[in-house]
């Protein structure tokens, strides 16, 4: 079973019908990935090759189906990234 943070997957779990938008950081990289990943429901927003991570958009229950596939290593929260600002 991939990781994911105790909160998160609470939020999805009292939430399965609303769309969130999710960093998926995968084992391997499966060449039906796309196929399995549609198959779920999940829209693909943008892919990292070099840290093998996806961004995706999805609802919470096919996030929570994720979970127990092979090639899925950890699910994050995506949130917005800031630069930290050193006193310029």
């Amino acid at each position: 079973m991939a990781e994911i943070e105790s909160s998160l997957e609470r939020a999805l779990a009292s939430n399965p019908a609303e769309e969130v938008d999710l960093i998926l950081r995968l084992e391997s990289s499966p060449p039906d990935l796309m196929e399995a990943l549609e198959k779920h429901g999940v829209e693909v927003r943008r892919r990292f090759r070099l840290s093998r991570s996806i961004s995706v958009r999805c609802r919470g229950s096919a996030a929570l189906a994720l979970l127990d596939e092979p090639w899925l290593k950890r699910v994050e929260d995506d949130r917005p990234m800031r630069a930290l600002d050193k006193g310029r």
